[in-house]
């Protein structure tokens, strides 16, 4: 695994900088850029307002400034793990040994290195010896000639040719041709006291040359040594630093160990346009008040669903034809309160007319838990979450009547009430073993019996010493204590949940609550409003509650509560 070399600056206004000074091998600074860019045009990648090239002679240079208050660290880690800027290299130890191909580890490879050089370190000496043992043989020739330089003179005058010259004086100096050959070329500036001298040294020099190629064949310590330092040698001249970091132990990085697991709301409106913000944008206020503008959303656009997750969570997006998408929380784009959010579509592989209808938070740990299925028209389906774990996303969730859809999906155990609503105030409550646990592709039994006109519009488990949150579309609402509503049959027509009329409008949706908890309450037009769960009446069931926000000729279309975890 190789990475590329990038540390984090920080400026004087305090803004902070990502730059990239050296790329893994192979990796192209161009191809790499335009990825990165793509990446932030698309919204895959946020907190990253530019990135520029300043590279010149002196090496790479690539800057990316980091948004204000954004993480440093996280996003360089993402690059790290969504760009080559860290990128696996695979090599395969083959080589050539005694004629024969063969994959090495490295242990074997390095023994082969060392065997190989040993070899080659042998044929070089016995090469270099041959060569000292030929000039030696040589000088000792020119030696004898200049010890007896009148008579050699003498010699060749008075011989007829080259080869009658070396005839006379391989019979008179015992010379061989090759000694007697080096003597007729020899030129007459050799015949100084200087070169004399000069030819004294070199036959001393390579005599102690003779001596260290023999000891170098007879000894394996002083040839392992000339092994050492040729490669120490090496070393010097080309060992400059990686240029890239090899990471040790670590074939992938796990992103959410960087990520804050802090509560989020995810907002999707009806023209399919998602994002992740943070609760705190949206300021907690009296009941009664007028709320906050929650997006830039256009005409016919509205907010349709809501919810509270942590970043770590798992999304499950249950659809009109009852699949299931995932998306992990963190992956949608967080934005500001303001921003209309980016279209589903491109982060989610949805079909043409394919629409979202329930979305699910999932935590990591979910053992012998179900998910539990509500559809518009009453129907209840009972699913180990087991069957979901290892899929791929679209996937069949259940299975629907041709004219329904699902309306609500929550996750539950053994032993646990859920809580049924519908439009025109009514609630069933039983417990969730009354529904047998079925297959994915199985389309339930009936839930509450609806009169005419009437739809489920919410559903959940519930736990005691809670309360149950009824919000009507007109913006009333009231807690009531969960003891209230009695243990029936599923099936049954339901209990009053709160009263219904013209004046409150039709009921939006309930929830289960603690008077700790916190809820947002969000309209037709984008307005939010976070009140304390504490600041609303605790009433009856048969009650219609109190205002709880002034929203004049809007609607109230969901309900996200924030809790302490």
């Amino acid at each position: 695994m190789l990475r590329g070399n990038a540390h984090i600056e920080t400026l004087k206004n305090g803004r902070e900088q990502i730059i990239i000074t050296e790329l893994p091998y192979k990796v192209n600074k161009a191809s790499l850029i335009e990825y990165m860019a793509n990446m932030v045009n698309d919204k895959r990648l946020e907190g990253i307002s530019d990135i520029r090239d300043e590279s010149d002679r002196e090496g790479i240079r690539v800057v990316i400034d980091i948004k204000k208050g954004e993480n440093s660290e996280i996003i360089l880690n993402r690059l790290f793990k969504e760009t080559k800027l860290e990128e696996k290299y695979h090599f395969q130890l083959l080589a050539i040994e005694d004629g024969k191909p063969k994959t090495f580890n490295l242990s074997e490879l390095l023994e082969a290195f060392i065997k190989h050089r040993i070899e080659i370190i042998r044929r070089r000496t016995k090469y270099l010896l041959n060569k000292a043992l030929e000039h030696l043989h040589i000088l000792e020739g020119l030696m004898v000639a200049l010890k007896n330089i009148d008579e050699v003179i003498s010699i060749i005058k008075s011989s007829s040719s080259p080869d009658d010259a070396s005839q006379n004086l391989i019979k008179r100096f015992q010379l061989s041709t090759l000694q007697t050959d080096a003597i007729l070329k020899m030129q007459l500036q050799r015949l100084t006291s200087l070169e004399i001298d000069k030819i004294n040294a070199d036959y001393q020099e390579t005599r102690k040359n003779i001596e260290l190629y023999n000891s170098i064949l007879e000894n394996k310590g002083i040839l392992m040594g000339v092994i050492k330092e040729e490669l120490i040698e090496i070393k010097a001249k080309y060992g400059d630093e990686r240029r890239t970091r090899i990471v040790e132990g670590v074939t992938e990085l796990n992103i959410m160990d960087l990520i804050p697991n802090d509560e989020k709301i995810i907002i999707l409106s009806n023209s399919g346009f998602i994002k992740r913000m943070d609760v705190t944008y949206i300021r907690t206020q009296r009941r009664g008040g007028k709320g906050t503008s929650g997006g830039n959303y256009r005409e016919g656009d509205y907010i349709e669903h809501a919810i509270i997750a942590r970043n770590h969570d798992n999304l499950m997006f249950f659809t009109n034809n009852g699949k299931v998408h995932y998306l992990m929380v963190y992956k949608i784009p967080e934005m500001s309160r303001e921003a209309r959010g980016t279209y589903i579509y491109n982060i989610l592989q949805l079909e043409k007319n394919e629409k979202i209808q329930s979305i699910l938070p999932v935590e990591s740990d979910n053992k012998d838990t179900f998910i539990f299925f509500v559809t518009k028209y009453g129907i209840v389906k009972k699913t180990s979450i087991e069957q979901f774990k290892s899929l791929c996303s679209a996937v069949i969730a259940t299975k629907l009547n041709s004219d329904d859809e699902i309306v609500s999906t929550f996750l539950v155990k053994t032993g646990i009430p859920v809580f049924i609503t519908t439009k025109y105030g009514k609630v069933i409550n039983f417990l969730s073993d009354d529904i047998r646990n079925i297959g994915r592709v199985a389309i339930g039994v009936r839930g509450i019996k609806l009169k005419k006109d009437d739809v489920v519009v919410s559903a959940f488990p519930v736990f005691e010493n809670s309360y149950i949150l009824s919000i009507t579309s007109k913006a009333y609402g009231k807690l009531t204590s969960v003891t209230e509503y009695r243990s029936q049959f599923r099936g049954g027509m339901g209990i009053k949940l709160c009263n219904i009329n013209n004046r409150t409008g039709f009921l939006v949706g309930a929830k289960l609550v603690n008077l700790d908890d916190e809820i947002i309450v969000i309209t037709k037009i984008g307005k939010n409003i976070k009140i304390g769960v504490k600041d609303i009446s605790i009433v009856g069931r048969s009650t219609q509650g109190v205002k709880l926000m002034n929203i004049r000729d809007d609607e109230i279309v969901s309900i996200a509560v924030i809790r302490d975890i």
